[in-house]
């Protein structure tokens, strides 16, 4: 198993958010310091995320999820902050009948649709740093746009 699936299955399996931030740093060969720097946190926010003295914001979880390569429904849900509400900026600019059908989601379905948001968002950035690299080449439909879609 690689780093980034052992990161995303320790995301499933950890304890708290302080266990998970540790064990992922340790299976990058960061220093925590170093880590909270490169995802874009001040080094005592990471801290106290990891101490669990404190929860992170939204869009702190939505860092440390782009940086570890995992949902940010995953971070939340370490961190004791289950999504449990639909905040509706999220649905923004969205048609009629999809709002209408996340409004009716439970908390648990809401979750779920977050997280699958959250994977698409990821597959989208991949496919996007492939392109650029040039990488991709040929036919939507080609060999690489498989590889790309897995």
């Amino acid at each position: 198993m690689d780093g980034q699936q052992e990161i995303s299955r320790l995301s499933r399996e950890a304890m708290d958010l302080g266990e998970f931030l540790t064990r992922a740093c340790h299976l990058r060969g960061k220093a925590l310091t170093t880590a909270s720097v490169e995802a874009g946190l001040s080094r005592n926010g990471f801290s106290s995320y990891i101490g669990g003295h404190r929860r992170p914001s939204a869009e702190s979880a939505y860092k440390m999820a782009r940086y570890f390569g995992v949902s940010q429904a995953a971070i939340m849900k370490l961190a004791g902050l289950e999504v449990a509400e639909l905040d509706e900026e999220l649905l923004q600019g969205v048609d009629e009948l999809v709002r209408d059908m996340v409004r009716a989601l439970n908390a648990e379905e809401l979750n779920e649709w977050l997280q699958y948001g959250d994977l698409l968002l990821l597959r989208r950035e991949r496919r996007e740093r492939l392109e650029a690299s040039g990488q991709v080449q040929g036919e939507p439909g080609g060999e690489a746009a498989d590889w790309i879609r897995r």
